[in-house]
């Protein structure tokens, strides 16, 4: 133990050196101090120490702002334009409605404001159509008729052109289709000559092809005799096969029936009793399921649940060992390794443990005012307290070393931790995969099972509610089609048997007439074929073979111009219209061209000049406008400055309207407050006007720029309060508003001198009835300059040991009360967060004992902090 302070030296840190030195001189003086660790009671008390009950109450920590209120929401009406006030109906203390008319210029002025609007409107419409003109001097219909001239020359002077190219030279493609109509007109001519050739002498071949067609014919009547014949005496095969097709016709009938009378029949008892049994037999599969999966769940849970727990003990044991043998908390950096940490720290475990290159510095810890190198990331005072206290020997690395009883390796325990982190995340993340692989299999069995339930408990809806009507409609369908094709297939036999009708005789009688009419005109088309010159269609094929010739003539003639050079007059006639009409398209693109100019400069001075009509428009109607008062929101009139017949101008503050509804208290925080406090809080607002009444308030907002005076640097804040309702608050009443930063009601309270213990593990010193002390662990909730919570260790009613030295200056040397102030302005230097080894440390220190600590405050590392 270090003196009779009773607080523990292992895992120090540089406020609890602070506070042990204070405590040493406090005792007498810097002698021997020695390294203990309390593990059981400890009878009697030790000196100055008192015993106090244990006590139930409440802990708040609040910021206490005075100010005074104001309307939050106020506006300064003023005139457009100079003029004098004709209607006036604004008074200080009225009520009024947003967009309500509160004065007015005299008619004069309202009359030149709104000739001024029209004289704006009429200038921008002129400006708009003076750009448009600009942009556009020509009217559709003479760019579209200059258009249709360009058109029709670039037409007439490609003709022209392609004329006299033909004339000069005529193309390969003209010459080839020229050649190619001699061609056609050569085939032509003897095919002509050659059917006529047919006809005066007509081949063997064509003499055969007209027989066989006359041997066609004369089959096909046959043909359509023996099927006339056969309708009118069938023969007995005919009867059998018809009879047969009776027969099948009137099984299908028969099986149709029995189907839709077994469609239509109720279920049987049988039949039911089937359908619950795979229903019974579905619903326990489902049950067995439900219970694999909540079984998988549960168990898959407890796993996962060890598995994380494991995981945040094994991050928790790789940030504590940095935290013990360093002084450094990693906080959430958990993926370096040992290796990578040391090095970005520059760390030489080696050196930093060797008590021999250290000695100078342990002396001066233990005797001197200690003293930690914001400029290395370890803090020395951790490193100090194992080298000064430990009684045993401290290894940096102990490879090839049998540690003694007494001996303790940091990079061992460093390096275990490591593995053992690295183990948990993989079983960690092992856990989880086959949670998730389990539980989704039993999902999926349970799914099928209930599936497969539905299916059955379907089958027997749809067993007992029979068919429905579009089964029995097809069952019906399918009787009435098998029935007509049984009627189909006796009527077939009876006509068989009874002999053909009027109409089968008919159309058979038709086709034998057909077949004699196709023989008939084969007959005589091979008679016209041996005829000769005798052929009606001799004369007609002949008429064929001169127009073929006059045809090969005339393309030959065609062919011939096209191939001989041209002639001259009709050679200077194609130039002279080449000529013209190039020049008339000169002219045509010359005027349309003349159409797509414009002036560049006359478009940009419209355009200003439409600008400036558009500017001077918004400005009339907004001087117009101007011209009568409207209250912008709802409120009350605070002031008014004009009467009836004042003249005024634009500067003039005519009205002046405020929202009794928007009330805000205008205060100030210090410099270490601002830091709690954000806009959104809330704030409790008492005026001593309404007996101590307590409004609703928010803080709505916080200066950013500081203000000092006499050295005290505050920063401006406004409280936007809630008035009572049907009340209206008036200005200027002074009000004090609490913000509360942290609290907590009903809790166990003990004073800060109560506890003891490390800053990782606190105690106090429980007193039993007979008299005992006891060391209990407790954990540490939020605190004040004077009490702390403890969330767990003690009840209401035990009774704890507290420390009641007084150190006065002449106890301690100028030295450590400097040592001491200089925590105390690290302590308070915590709560703005400071980064580096001192900020830090301070506001973990008022942040498990008490005060305002910033890290303590803001939720640091001791339970309770905001």
């Amino acid at each position: 133990m270090f003196g009779k302070q009773g607080v523990a030296i292992k895992g120090m840190k540089l406020w609890q050196a602070a506070i042990a030195a204070v405590a040493v001189v406090g005792a007498g003086g810097a002698g021997y101090v020695g390294y203990s660790m309390a593990t059981g009671p400890n009878d009697g008390l030790g000196e100055n120490e008192q015993v106090i009950p244990v006590q139930v109450g409440d802990l708040v920590n609040d910021i206490t702002i005075n100010g005074s209120l104001a309307y939050g929401n106020r506006e300064t009406l003023q005139f457009s334009r100079q003029g004098t006030v004709a209607n006036l109906s604004a008074v200080v203390g009225r009520t009024v409605t947003e967009g309500q008319a509160l004065a007015r210029l005299d008619s004069d002025s309202i009359s030149a404001l709104e000739k001024q609007v029209t004289q704006a409107k009429i200038s921008l419409i002129a400006a708009e159509k003076a750009l448009a003109a600009a942009k556009d001097p020509f009217t559709a219909k003479q760019v579209l008729n200059s258009e249709i001239a360009v058109a029709n020359a670039k037409i007439a002077l490609a003709n022209a052109e392609a004329s006299l190219d033909a004339m000069l030279k005529p193309s390969a493609q003209s010459v080839a289709q020229s050649e190619l109509a001699v061609i056609n007109a050569t085939t032509a001519l003897d095919k002509a000559q050659a059917a006529l050739d047919r006809i005066v002498s007509p081949t063997e071949a064509d003499v055969a092809k007209a027989k066989a067609a006359v041997a066609s014919a004369a089959t096909s009547l046959r043909n359509a005799g023996t099927a006339l014949n056969k309708l009118m005496n069938p023969s007995a095969a005919d009867i059998a096969k018809s009879e047969l097709a009776v027969a099948s016709a009137r099984t299908a009938y028969d099986n149709a029936v029995t189907a839709y009378a077994d469609l239509m029949a109720p279920p049987t008892v049988t039949e039911i009793a089937d359908a619950n049994s795979r229903i019974a037999a579905a619903e326990a599969t489902l049950l067995g399921a439900q219970n694999d999966l909540k079984s998988a769940q549960a168990t898959w849970d407890g796993n996962v649940k060890n598995a994380e727990a494991a995981l945040s003990t094994a991050e928790d044991g790789y940030r504590g060992v940095y935290l013990k043998w360093l002084g450094i908390d990693i906080g959430d950096g958990l993926e370096k390794t040992p290796e990578q940490y040391l090095s970005l720290w520059g760390a030489d475990l080696k050196t930093l443990f060797d008590k021999s290159t250290q000695s100078s510095n342990i002396a001066g810890f233990v005797y001197d005012t200690p003293t930690d190198n914001p400029a290395t990331p370890w803090n020395e005072m951790t490193v100090y307290t194992w080298l000064a206290f430990f009684p045993g020997i401290v290894y940096a690395s102990c490879d090839g070393i049998t540690l003694p009883a007494q001996g303790v390796c940091i990079k061992q325990e460093i390096n275990s931790a490591w593995a053992a982190l690295g183990s948990a995340q993989t079983a960690a993340v092992t856990a989880q995969s086959q949670a998730g692989k389990a539980v989704a299999n039993a999902e999926t069995a349970v799914t099928a099972a209930a599936t497969a339930l539905d299916a059955r408990k379907s089958d027997l809806v749809t067993l007992m509610a029979g068919p429905t009507a579009d089964a029995v409609q097809a069952k019906k369908n399918s009787v009435e089609v098998a029935k007509a094709s049984l009627a189909d297939a006796e009527a077939a036999l009876a006509d068989l048997k009874d002999g053909p009708d009027v109409f089968q005789l008919d159309i058979q009688g038709q086709q034998v007439a057909t077949a004699r009419e196709t023989l008939r005109t084969a007959e005589a088309a091979l008679a016209d074929l041996l005829a000769g010159t005798a052929n009606s269609g001799y004369a007609a094929q002949a008429k064929q073979v001169t127009i073929s010739q006059a045809n090969l003539d005339k393309a030959v003639a065609d062919l011939a111009k096209l191939t001989s050079a041209p002639d001259a007059n009709e050679l200077i006639v194609k130039q002279s219209q080449v000529d013209i009409a190039r020049e008339n398209l000169m002219d045509a693109e010359t005027t349309l061209a003349s159409y797509h100019q414009v002036d560049d400069l006359q478009i940009a001075l419209r355009e200003s000049d439409l600008i400036a009509a558009k500017a001077a428009l918004v400005t009339a109607e907004a001087n117009l406008e101007g011209a009568t008062l409207k209250a912008p929101f709802n409120g009350i009139i605070s002031s008014v400055a004009v009467s009836v017949g004042s003249n005024v101008n634009q500067n003039t503050a005519a009205i002046e309207i405020v929202d009794p509804k928007v009330v805000v208290l205008s205060g100030a925080v210090d410099e270490i407050d601002v830091l709690f406090i954000r806009t959104g809080d809330a704030a409790a607002v008492s005026l001593e006007a309404l007996g101590g009444q307590v409004l609703e308030g928010e803080i709505t907002s916080i200066a950013s720029a500081a203000r000092s005076q006499n050295g005290v640097v505050t920063y401006p804040i406004t409280i936007t309060v809630q008035p009572p309702q049907n009340m209206s608050l008036p200005e200027g009443m002074t009000a004090v508003a609490q913000i509360i930063v942290q609290e907590q009601r009903n809790g166990i309270l003990v004073p800060l001198q109560a506890v003891y213990g490390t800053y990782q593990a606190p105690v106090v010193k429980l007193v039993s009835s007979a008299g005992k002390v006891e060391e209990r662990p407790v954990t540490l909730g939020i605190s004040d300059d004077f009490w702390t919570v403890v969330t767990s260790g003690l009840a209401e009613g035990d009774r704890v040991a507290m420390t009641t030295t007084v150190v006065t200056t002449s106890q301690v040397t100028a030295n450590t009360l400097q040592s001491f102030q200089t925590q105390r302005n690290l302590i308070r230097g915590g709560q703005a967060g400071v980064t580096g080894a001192g900020g830090a440390t301070g506001g973990q220190f008022r942040g498990q004992f008490g005060g305002t600590g910033g890290i303590g405050r803001q939720g640091g590392l001791v339970p309770g902090g905001r």
